[in-house]
């Protein structure tokens, strides 16, 4: 019996590549409030940065598995939209992590203790950026094929990074 191939758009492994992603980061951000609140009472000092460090190790995780996958899944989708894949799974999973979470605060916290407003705004910045900044350094890994040509680009970004966030500071 002949195989039949079935060829995908790049458009439909982006898609597919993105759905799963993004549950699976949605997720992860949520276990890593409950993380938060398992660590306020023995070391409260930490707990908030604990969270932030676990988000962020779960986005450059989730982002830097699901372009390599797509990668290898089609390998000629374009760099640009393989940036646009990590990117948009970031702020999307951030969307549905912070519609659940303020429509469910009770989830999570006590809600006469605490502030949650429905939606945070100001953080789909962050986000997006993250997003970008890791998106960019996994093609950059991906696509070149010297390793020490992919460091010096990978630290360069950095860089660039350092010194707008220093820029930034100084206005």
């Amino acid at each position: 019996m002949a195989e039949k191939t079935v060829k995908s758009s790049d458009w439909q492994v982006i898609l597919r590549t993105a759905i799963m992603s993004i549950v699976i980061l949605a997720a992860l951000l949520f276990s890593a409030l409950f993380i938060e609140k398992a660590l306020s009472n023995p070391i409260p000092k930490y707990a908030d940065d604990i969270r932030i460090a676990a988000v962020l190790f779960a986005i450059w995780l989730v982002v830097g598995a699901a372009i390599r996958s797509a990668d290898k899944v089609k390998h000629s989708i374009e760099g640009w939209k393989l940036i646009l894949l990590g990117t948009a799974i970031v702020v999307v999973a951030a969307f549905i992590y912070t519609v659940i979470k303020g429509y469910f605060p009770d989830m999570i916290w006590n809600t006469t203790n605490s502030i949650v407003y429905p939606f945070e705004w100001n953080k789909f910045g962050f986000f997006s950026a993250v997003g970008f900044v890791l998106s960019l350094t996994a093609v950059i890994r991906l696509r070149v094929g010297s390793k020490f040509w992919s460091k010096v680009l990978v630290y360069l970004v950095y860089i660039g990074i350092a010194v707008l966030v220093y820029a930034l500071s100084r206005m």
